[in-house]
């Protein structure tokens, strides 16, 4: 599943297409197999990143700067240390 990241860069500007992208990637994921959704098969959850993906509106606001810093350094703190 490279091919995500490319994808969506080509359309970083239709916000709309994204959100179709991401979904036919999840529903490709499954194999169209949905016994072990749960389980084994979890690819599918990437559906999830649709709603911050629909709220996003191009701007950082200037009161969530703090909260962005901060999951960026416990997440870079966590996996990275």
């Amino acid at each position: 599943m490279l091919y995500v990241g490319p994808i969506m860069y080509l359309l970083r500007r239709h916000h709309n297409y994204q959100l179709v992208a991401i979904a036919a990637f999840a529903l490709a994921s499954t194999n169209f197999q949905f016994a072990h959704l749960l389980t084994s098969n979890t690819l599918w959850m990437r559906v999830f990143a649709i709603i911050p993906i629909y709220f996003y509106n191009g701007r950082l606001e200037k009161r969530m700067k703090g909260f962005f810093y901060a999951f960026t350094r416990f997440i870079s703190g966590r996996y990275i240390f």
